[in-house]
């Protein structure tokens, strides 16, 4: 059992252009939940894309935690005893191989892929809305690999859950825009171990062709978009 937001519809937030790591975007994992496979993204940041966010949140942090609070006061005695109330924060630091802070942030977003009519009692299917960086529909045929550079939309709801004391706020998944992205293919030099060299330059060198037109793009972002956007 989960305490909601008192506000049904909500209108989403939008965060600082961050990196993506482990995105999960073009299609949910069901690694902890066959049933109900989930989308996620975690975005890191820093400086004030981290102060900007955490200004968003931090209000609707506290409102959770003290409606959590009221829930878990409402519940017998004993049943506090047993099952502690416990605070999980909104964000985590983010940690290098070797165990140290880097200085950035990381935030998780997640959506699950069905849902249930509340109307109609019928399991309806969803997806994150995803949008390039002229916000125009994302093929959604092209993976998202982290590295992505890009903004998140959500929404939130603060929970309790009486079963084990837990409370804090979730951050729902609702879209996400691609403004640099990374996939097959596209690794960089920085990200192979490479840096500047002296030598040969590709920049120096033609190919005799000259500048030609096509009718057809041969750019991997470009199809058409599904129903949904």
């Amino acid at each position: 059992m989960t305490t909601q937001n008192k506000n049904k519809y909500q209108k989403p937030l939008t965060t600082p252009k961050g990196i993506f790591s482990w995105p999960k975007l073009n299609r949910p994992d069901d690694k902890f939940n066959k049933e109900n496979p989930v989308y996620s993204v975690n975005l890191i940041l820093s400086g004030d894309g981290t102060a900007q966010l955490k200004a968003k949140l931090q209000p609707l942090f506290d409102a959770a935690l003290e409606e959590a609070q009221e829930k878990f006061s409402a519940q017998p005695v004993p049943k506090q005893k047993k099952k502690p109330l416990t605070i999980n924060d909104y964000f985590e630091d983010e940690y290098d191989d070797e165990g140290e802070l880097t200085g950035n942030t990381i935030f998780k977003f997640k959506m699950n892929s069905t849902f249930t009519d509340q109307k109609t009692g019928d399991l309806v299917k969803r997806k994150p809305s995803l949008f390039d960086a002229k916000a125009k529909p994302f093929n959604p045929s092209v993976d998202i690999w982290s590295g992505t550079e890009g903004k998140v939309s959500f929404t939130t709801s603060g929970y309790f859950m009486p079963a084990t004391g837990a409370s804090g706020l979730s951050m729902r998944l609702k879209g996400a825009q691609i403004i640099d992205l990374v996939t097959k293919g596209t690794g960089s030099a920085d990200s192979c171990g490479f840096g500047e060299e002296e030598g040969y330059d590709s920049t120096e060198a033609s190919d005799g062709f000259g500048e030609e037109t096509s009718s057809q793009s041969n750019d991997a972002s470009t199809g058409d978009p599904e129903d949904d956007f």
